[in-house]
């Protein structure tokens, strides 16, 4: 595995871990108001 393979895994990896932890945070959020998405 060459080195730009190895960082191409670990930014994907975190990214992932991004994506769950902005999903728990709007999850969160939605509990306690209802949470609706800002118009673009």
């Amino acid at each position: 595995m060459d080195h730009k393979t190895h960082s191409h895994a670990l930014q994907r990896k975190c990214f992932k871990i991004d994506i769950t932890l902005l999903v728990k945070a709007l999850e969160e959020q939605k509990g306690k108001t209802k949470f609706t998405f800002p118009k673009p």
